[in-house]
């Protein structure tokens, strides 16, 4: 009998988690389910013999269950122990990066507009976005601010202010904060900014008009012709929100594309009718696709993500309620799952999966083309860059910078820290790289990256000779040296394009590092 036949026997027939283990010990898979053993049972009588179900399935050497309440805590139990174990065959999604958000806190007597990244999640808080191109929406905001010319200065200076700021002077400002402005002509001004930003044209037209004859009377003509163009459509304001869609508001949309063991996902971006951007990921496939995109919304929509009002997928989620109360705990508000059923859903259903197929990670070709050009036993998922910086001799510092999959993985990124004043860059290294890899828990990487020449090579490979570690592959990195690349034992080093995507891969490493290494020394330093 083996592993997966015996956990079936003992499975419960409640709702719970189930963790897959190697023969090591150590957890491979997180899955949850609201009926332990039907799920169990399901591995093994799957009429589809998908090739990554069957390799899951040859790998397990142990399945250990905690059975919960009901099927949302175990949810959420999944949820933590994928973060916990970092399970090779779970989704694990990258994905830290912040969009800005546009911000307007109707909480304020006269509110502003702002361009953030952590946006508050507040009941009289509008929000847009997120937007991919910070040029994009900036260039909207400030047509936004030269139309209705609301305040620009934050809530602190607002109150202090006895005088009207530059702004004011430059007709770019009505200057509420010494009360030029009543606030119920202010609001007036608030309401069609808003109806401008969310697409309401028709709405907004009025007081444009109104806005233009005004200048026109004051004989400021050349501000009366910026609203004429406005009105007319001559200054592309509206095309570049990109509106799509007249019934469906603030909604993602996912679309897949199935590529054996790997999933594409393509979410896009809808807000108050538009299409902002689009976002793809590659993620392991699950038992079923609908369990693919189930495991895909718990992990994606985490605290960095920006809420939509729907999520709508192509295909019915079992658990869809119990992941909507998931999200509901989370961002404190409800977020509607659904499957795509009008026409419009499904032509938009239909758009996110043809991305998600002619999506590819443009991470998979440069590490095949790092492991030909070094001659690499394995494929580099994993690089790791090292750094040192000090100031004048004073608390040196070494930054570890890594790269999982061809991206950077802030997750990963390490710092040790000397308080011994040293000038000598290869003791700090040596001693680095020492602390570095008597970490085993920490997966050791394939392509070591040392920012530095000969010297500092050699102090990694005899880091790695003492501590007999022979699959990792050391190699340095130069600025002075162009696009050169030191490989230990190799006289002359290895020169590559400086538009070749690998080299640019490893440049944005070893740059990342130099960044890294210098923001943490400035803060051991406490210089601003």
């Amino acid at each position: 009998m083996d592993a997966l036949e015996k956990a079936v026997l003992d499975a419960p027939k409640t709702a719970g988690v189930y963790l897959m283990k190697d023969t090591s010990g150590n957890v491979i898979y997180v899955g949850k389910a609201k009926h332990l053993k039907k799920r169990l049972s399901s591995y093994l009588n799957q009429k589809e013999k998908r090739y990554q179900i069957s390799f899951l399935v040859s790998k397990i050497s142990s399945v250990e269950f905690i059975t919960t309440s009901n099927e949302k805590e175990a949810l959420v139990l999944e949820d933590n122990l994928i973060k916990r174990y970092k399970p090779k065959y779970n989704i694990q999604l990258k994905d830290d990066k912040r969009y800005l958000c546009l911000m307007l806190d109707l909480s304020h007597d006269y509110p502003m507009f702002e361009l953030v990244r952590k946006p508050l999640r507040e009941k009289k808080v509008l929000l847009w976005g997120p937007y991919p191109s910070a040029k994009v929406i900036r260039g909207i905001i400030e047509t936004i601010q030269k139309l209705f010319q609301l305040r620009r200065c934050s809530n602190k200076s607002f109150l202090k202010r006895k005088k009207p700021c530059i702004y004011f002077d430059m007709d770019l400002c009505k200057a509420p904060c010494v009360g030029l402005i009543s606030k119920e002509e202010y609001l007036n001004l608030t309401k069609g900014a808003i109806e401008l930003v969310n697409g309401n044209n028709k709405k907004a037209m009025p007081l444009l008009r109104k806005l233009m004859w005004q200048a026109a009377e004051r004989a400021q003509f050349e501000k009366a012709a910026f609203y004429r163009d406005i009105i007319d459509n001559k200054i592309g304001l509206f095309e570049t929100m990109g509106v799509v869609s007249h019934k469906l508001s603030n909604v993602d949309i996912l679309g897949s594309f199935v590529i054996g063991e790997k999933t594409n996902i393509c979410i896009l971006f809808m807000r108050h009718g538009q299409v902002l951007h689009k976002k793809e990921f590659t993620v392991p496939s699950s038992f079923s696709l609908e369990d693919t995109i189930s495991h895909f919304i718990s992990e994606y929509y985490q605290e960095n993500a920006i809420p939509p009002e729907e999520i709508i997928t192509e295909t019915t989620l079992s658990d869809m309620v119990t992941l909507e109360q998931l999200l509901k705990s989370r961002f404190g508000m409800r977020i509607k799952i659904k499957a795509a059923k009008t026409e419009e859903e499904k032509r938009l259903i239909k758009t996110a999966a043809l991305n998600a197929a002619n999506y590819k990670k443009t991470g998979s070709d440069v590490l095949l083309k790092l492991q030909k050009i070094f001659s690499l036993e394995k494929l580099p998922e994993r690089i790791e860059c090292f750094d040192v910086a000090h100031m004048a001799g004073m608390q040196p510092v070494c930054a570890m910078t890594v790269v999982v999959e061809g991206e950077l993985s802030k997750s990963d990124y390490r710092l040790f820290n000397f308080d011994e004043p040293s000038f000598d860059d290869y003791k700090t290294l040596y001693h680095a790289l020492k602390r570095r890899f008597n970490h085993p828990e920490w997966k050791f990487p394939e392509l070591l990256l040392i920012d530095g020449g000969k010297g500092q090579l050699s102090v990694a490979k005899r880091v790695l000779e003492e501590l007999k570690i022979s699959d990792v592959f050391p190699v340095a990195i130069a600025k002075d040296e162009g696009s050169s690349l030191f490989v230990y034992g190799r006289k002359n080093p290895v020169s590559l394009n400086k538009n070749d995507d690998a080299f640019k891969l490893l440049s944005l490493l070893r740059e990342e590092a130099h960044r890294f290494a210098n923001y943490q020394l400035r803060k051991r330093l406490r210089i601003k």
